[in-house]
């Protein structure tokens, strides 16, 4: 009864708060239902699928039974598949052209082990129509019946789209995977005899780089520099499962993250309530305990008040939880590939709803426990003394400020609790603010940080050359140019590191690179000298300065660097042209990066190497448009979470001050009335609430910011560390940050004066007759 009265008396405030803790629950909610719902989801496809440890794609002609016998020996478990990789394949993207490869499959093969699935609505198979992977209908805009058109070897292969599928290893990174009817795969079988290629999936194989470099041994493929007909590479499943469920994790911990921010401050906000109630509602008390109300159950009315109205708020959070996890789902598909359509999760919903009226409710009674404290005489003489000895903290006959200002400062000297609290709001919300705009400004303004994060060669063509002749003299023509700036010749390739599989690069100088991802020591310039990657020196538990044994002769290599980045997965090494020698004497340069001036088209410029180079140039690359479509999906992830954060940001503090600053002039009421009794006007009783404000709110917003700059790059980079990220290097604009703490610091002051405009309603004529 009490507690019904107590929310009857503070209806706004009660749906203020009820509105953070709604805003709460369902981030939270949704949170939650990520993290379970979407990896649990992807383990759940794994097993359904019967999907392996690993895969391992090469060519057919490296596939022999001496190799079969090693997955033998040395798995618990494989099947061999065949298939055609198409890896110089271009196709049609969102009504353009991509170099990405592609793998055919034969529809008829049978699988037991990483099989695939249709999902959605899909027709029969005809001749010439195609299964496609369900990233291609949310990324790309495929739906049935829809022609996709594939671009090999001076061939234009056309398909119409008949379904979609679901296959572990159609991971966004990698080429897409087709199923076709037999019929057409046997011409593709004919029609493209060195791009046949055997699929080993298998399980079991206790250190997969390591029997890769067995294989690499076994094939002779690390005596070759680069050869069209030859590839080896392989994929485990923890590759697989980071590269399709990383980003949702991120997303799901920084909705978890603000959940935590928004449970701070409503925390406050109730704590702050509860004070202030007990401070006004004294004679109340009093009176009730006059009458045989204990100060438990007066206790117990606050409690009930505060944490049946969260309750309430917080399983209502589960309704815009419910129809918004759909929409998160499709955000999902687009950067993972994967076809997930989440549902209501009662146990995400079980724990929220628990989780976040339990905490009220040990606040809460946290807050009021002071209620025991109050004597009921005391009590009904409107306070626990009738006068206050506390020492005057700016005597306004001795100030030199004006009136207002000096009673803003007094207000906020004797309300140093009220103060604290609104400076610990205004920083949290206004750290959270900056994280979010720096995500937004690094996705959406300037993509310089997220382009350098991955650590991969922002070259803006790349030329591939076959291996029978010399091609240095192409690199001089091509120099001469009028579009180009600089070329370098690099490779990749696999070797070890002191007993380790690891992929190398071979630049002719680091130092021009244009990604420069060392964040310890510097790039190798002689032949005896590596960088590799951090992940790879954790391994290895080695430092700069030490010495790592490279190729299968075990050569001495001086550490000279750590790498950041994905470029050649966690296990990589950058080593020089002479070094390559040493563990390669027939190496031939073949692959050329192309720096081209700004505002040249990587494409155009790639035709026109076709038209000139054709005879020696195996395919080129528009690396421009390679990097940007890889970017975009995550980017643009980004500064959709982002904005989102921003807009909630500026919802919270709007809310909070509405609150605090309206429980403030209830309490005050009696003295407003005063001062309103001697002189002062609405005006100058609104200016002078808001200052006491403003003062927190500047100090907050500032440290806020301030905060935020300082640690959102070291958050990020601990976030990508898993994935060999060791520095994300986020650009700061200052101006932007100290804007954004600007805008916090004027929408909260222009918020204040908006709620004490209720001021004007109060009058000395009121509190005589009231």
């Amino acid at each position: 009864m009490l507690a019904k009265g107590n929310i009857r008396k503070a209806k706004g405030q009660m749906i203020i708060l009820a509105v953070l803790f709604l805003i709460a629950a369902s981030l939270l909610i949704m949170g939650l239902s990520i993290i379970l719902g979407f990896n649990s989801h992807f383990d759940e496809l794994v097993e359904e699928l019967n999907a392996t440890d690993t895969n391992f794609n090469m060519s057919q002609f490296l596939f022999t039974p001496e190799m079969e016998e090693l997955f033998r020996e040395e798995s618990t478990d494989f099947e061999v598949q065949i298939g055609m990789h198409l890896f110089d394949a271009e196709l049609t993207w969102n009504d353009d052209i991509i170099l990405q490869g592609a793998h055919f499959y034969n529809i008829a093969d049978s699988r037991r082990l990483s099989q695939w699935k249709l999902v959605g609505e899909y027709r029969p198979l005809t001749h010439d129509s195609v299964y496609v992977p369900y990233m291609y209908h949310f990324s790309a805009g495929y739906n049935l019946g829809d022609i996709i058109t594939v671009i090999s070897g001076g061939q234009n292969l056309y398909f119409t789209v008949a379904g979609f599928v679901e296959n572990i290893w159609a991971d966004a990174f990698l080429s897409p995977r087709f199923f076709i009817p037999a019929t057409r795969f046997q011409e593709l079988y004919n029609d493209f005899p060195n791009r046949r290629g055997v699929y080993i999936y298998a399980n079991g194989i206790d250190n997969v780089p390591n029997f890769t470099n067995l294989l690499v041994i076994e094939t002779g493929l690390g005596d070759v520099s680069f050869h069209p007909d030859l590839w080896i590479s392989f994929f485990t499943l923890d590759q697989i499962i980071s590269g399709r469920t990383g980003t949702a994790f991120m997303m799901s911990i920084l909705m978890i993250a603000f959940t935590a921010v928004i449970g701070i401050v409503s925390i406050l906000v109730i704590r702050f309530r509860i004070k202030n109630s007990i401070e006004e509602d004294m004679t109340n008390i009093g009176s009730l305990m006059s009458i045989g109300y204990t100060s438990r159950q007066i206790t117990a009315s606050v409690v009930v008040q505060y944490a049946s109205i969260i309750f309430i708020s917080v399983v209502a959070g589960i309704i815009p939880a419910v129809v918004l996890l759909p929409l998160v789902g499709r955000v999902f598909a687009v950067l993972s590939g994967m076809y997930w359509q989440p549902s209501f999760m009662p146990v995400p919903a079980l724990i929220t709803v628990a989780g976040l009226t339990a905490l009220v409710f040990i606040f809460t009674r946290i807050s009021a426990r002071s209620i025991k404290k109050i004597a009921p005489v005391l009590a009904l003489r409107g306070s626990a003394t009738t006068h206050s000895f506390k020492r005057n903290p700016l005597p306004l006959d001795r100030s030199f400020l004006p009136v207002n200002a000096s009673l803003a400062f007094k207000s906020v000297l004797q309300g140093l609790r009220k103060s604290a609290m609104m400076f610990v709001i205004l920083l949290a919300v206004s750290f959270t603010a900056v994280v979010a705009l720096v995500l937004f400004y690094n996705s959406a303004i300037n993509l310089a940080a997220f382009e350098q994060i991955p650590g991969i060669e922002r070259a803006n063509s790349v030329l591939a050359f076959t291996d029978n002749q010399d091609n240095v003299p192409f690199q001089e023509e091509i120099n001469a140019h009028p579009d180009v700036r600089d070329s370098q010749f690099t490779h990749q390739g696999p070797t070890t590191v002191s007993g380790e599989f690891a992929l190398y690069m071979v630049m002719e100088d680091f130092s021009r690179r244009v990604t420069q991802n060392v964040f310890e020591g510097t790039f190798p310039r002689y032949e005896n000298e590596v960088a590799i990657t951090w992940l790879l020196a954790q391994e290895l538990s080695v430092e700069v300065g030490d010495v790592v044994y490279i190729g299968d002769d075990d050569l001495p290599f001086i550490v000279t660097g750590l790498l950041s980045g994905m470029d050649l997965g966690q296990f990589g090494a950058y080593i020089t042209y002479e070094a390559v020698l040493t563990l390669n004497p027939n190496f031939v340069k073949t692959m050329l990066f192309v720096y081209l001036n700004p505002g040249v088209d990587a494409a155009l410029f790639g035709q026109e190497m076709e038209n000139r180079f054709g005879d020696y140039l195996f395919m080129t690359i528009d690396a421009d448009e390679q990097f940007a479509r890889g970017v975009a999906g995550f980017a643009d992830v980004m500064s959709l979470v982002g904005v989102i954060i921003l807009v909630i940001s500026a919802f919270v503090i709007s809310l909070v001050l509405y609150f605090v600053i309206g429980s403030t002039i209830v309490r005050k009421h009696r003295d407003l009335g005063i001062q309103k009794a001697i002189g002062y006007t609405t005006a100058n009783l609104m200016n002078q609430i808001s200052l006491a404000f403003s003062f927190p709110i500047i100090l907050g917003g500032a440290a806020g910011a301030v905060l935020g700059a300082l640690l959102v790059d070291p958050l990020m980079s601990m976030g990508l560390r898993p994935m060999g990220v060791m520095q994300a290097n986020l650009i700061l604009n200052m101006s932007w940050i100290a804007v954004t703490g600007i805008v916090i610091v004027v929408l909260a002051y222009v918020i204040s004066m908006l709620v004490t405009w209720r001021i004007r309603k109060i009058s000395a004529y009121r509190l005589v007759t009231e």
